[in-house]
């Protein structure tokens, strides 16, 4: 039950990442950093937080950092992306793999149109997959 409420606040966070970065092209910088806070505390309050939680940070830390290091990605891409890794611990995988392949395909179309595109939204869409195969498929 608990899961079930952390996944909704990360849910919550991401619609209003999704929503400013559509609009301005921004993340706010306290948005996620706040979420993952919450999210951990009650993980670690209810003895759920593990080794898992800490790789799945590391993992999306360090290569959101190199894409912002070349200009593709920044500040709030990097704590939004390195929050959802902390909080979704050992199912990172499943949610890397589906942001992937929907990342790919809209970054191919809009490379056809020479466009630049908010990376926040592609976020929301993936974790929305990611919440309905891991609980409506499962």
């Amino acid at each position: 039950m608990i899961t079930l409420i952390i996944y909704l606040i990360l849910l919550i966070s991401l619609l209003v990442a999704g929503y400013t970065d559509l609009k301005s092209r921004t993340i706010p910088l306290w948005l996620f950093p706040s979420t993952a806070v919450i999210s951990c505390g009650m993980l670690i309050y209810f003895k759920q937080f593990g080794y898992w939680n800490l790789i799945g940070f590391v993992c999306m830390l360090i290569p959101t950092f190199a894409l912002a290091v070349t200009g593709n990605f920044g500040g709030g891409d990097i704590l939004m992306f390195a929050s959802v890794g902390v909080i979704l611990g050992e199912y990172i995988v499943q949610y890397v793999l589906i942001l992937a392949v929907i990342s790919t395909v809209f970054f191919i179309i809009m490379r056809l149109k020479n466009k630049e595109y908010p990376i926040a939204p592609f976020a929301l869409i993936s974790y929305i997959i990611f919440l309905f195969w891991r609980y409506l498929l499962c």
